[in-house]
């Protein structure tokens, strides 16, 4: 009995810490590398300010795309009382599957974000990506330079 009580309060209490990681869920906007919309989630990481992103994205090429990256928040400025301010950069994995092949590379990501003091943020990023494709070399990803904008309901 004494087992199970500890067991159920060390249950409860790791749901709880994940619980308490602030995340966001919404939309991302690309000019470059994926060409279209994606459905992106945020997840902070130990105590803020890293953060997990992954994304799935529906491409005007016909196909589906997934992505994954680890983000560090390295700078946080202090410009305004009313929201928080972040400048971060990362780098992950993507693989997608087109009307013809399977895509996979790696990526990296940089840009700033913003959340307001009411839960919605804002964020503009790059995200260039490479990597094969079927049997050849994948570079369509090199205009992830393209700057991509993320609206997100932050929960």
């Amino acid at each position: 009995m004494k087992k199970f009580l500890i067991t159920a309060a060390l249950l409860v209490g790791f749901a709880a810490m994940a619980s308490a990681q602030p995340r966001s869920l919404g939309v991302r906007f690309s000019g470059g590398g994926v060409l279209g919309a994606e459905i992106s989630y945020e997840h902070f990481v130990n105590s803020r300010p890293d953060f997990v992103e992954a994304a799935i994205g529906f491409p005007v090429w016909n196909g589906v795309v997934a992505s994954a990256t680890y983000n560090h928040v390295f700078y946080e400025p202090y410009w305004t009382d009313a929201g928080d301010w972040a400048i971060y950069a990362g780098a992950g994995l993507v693989t997608g599957v087109t009307s013809n092949s399977f895509t996979f590379g790696i990526m990296g990501q940089a840009g700033i974000e913003y959340s307001f003091w009411f839960p919605l943020q804002i964020s503009l990023d790059i995200r260039p990506s490479f990597g094969v494709s079927g049997s050849s070399f994948y570079r369509a990803g090199l205009w992830g330079f393209l700057p991509a904008l993320s609206l997100r309901y932050k929960f």
